[in-house]
């Protein structure tokens, strides 16, 4: 069983590391077009009170991802949500989403 929790600047290489390996193992064609500034400065880019990361954990490394960033008084943008590839299927995706 995994845990969703909110992102600590002690988790980012982990979330580098997962988010960067799914994009070059699944995306190798498009590493171009996926942009991954606001990875460089996670904690700053996710900081605010209605910006958050979350992350999914089990055995305290990190499975999955979810950052959802504030885009105006009564819109977000939902960004980086990637579940390492032996995780999916599990509901995931959706636990993170609740997280929030």
């Amino acid at each position: 069983m995994f845990d969703a929790t909110t992102a600590t600047a002690s988790d980012v290489p982990q979330i580098v590391g997962l988010i960067k390996g799914i994009l070059s193992m699944e995306f190798p064609e498009y590493q171009a077009a996926y942009a991954t500034d606001d990875l460089d400065q996670l904690m700053q880019a996710y900081a605010g009170p209605e910006s958050t990361f979350v992350v999914a954990e089990e055995n305290k490394r990190i499975v999955g991802t979810c950052g959802i960033k504030a885009d105006g008084r009564e819109t977000a943008i939902l960004r980086r949500l990637f579940v390492d590839p032996a995780h999916r299927k599990k509901g995931m995706g959706y636990q993170l989403l609740q997280e929030e």
